[in-house]
């Protein structure tokens, strides 16, 4: 706080607060310092070109700046929360239908060999192509809170 104070002009009080933020950054979470430098960077370029701009062009300008933002701002605080959603559904829902469905469309073939093609009974398909799944084995998975 005294250097603050201590300092003359607003642009080294500027400085003052810019490097104090970023100490309390780094005591926490060094490398989010990094982030933040980068975001500093960001909005640096984007306020240069929203100045060098008029009409369309700024508008495009501050509309590209927000967004790349709110991209960031997303990343940051939402990113855990998606990624913990699609790990939880992704093997119960998915993986038992469309991962070995995927594999046996993926698998290397001969120039001889047929393509695979699902027929309409789907239960056929699933034998066929090595992943047949009895109920029995979806219950402890979809009876989970």
């Amino acid at each position: 706080m005294a250097a603050y104070w201590v300092a003359p002009g607003a642009k080294l009080k500027n400085l003052v607060l810019l490097c104090a933020s970023l100490l309390f950054y780094a005591w926490g979470e060094p490398w989010f310092v990094l982030v933040l430098i980068g975001q500093i960077a960001l909005n640096y370029v984007a306020a240069v070109g929203i100045g060098g701009r008029e009409g369309r062009a700024r508008k495009l300008a501050v509309a590209i700046g927000v967004a790349l933002n709110l991209l960031l701002l997303g990343l940051f605080k939402y990113a855990d929360f998606v990624v913990a959603t699609v790990n939880r559904l992704l093997p119960e829902a998915l993986g038992p239908f469309a991962l070995p469905g995927l594999a046996r469309l993926t698998r290397p073939r001969s120039p001889t060999q047929p393509e695979a093609r699902p027929s309409c009974n789907s239960k056929e398909f699933m034998r066929r192509s090595g992943t047949l799944i009895r109920v029995r084995f979806l219950r402890p998975i979809f009876s989970r809170p």
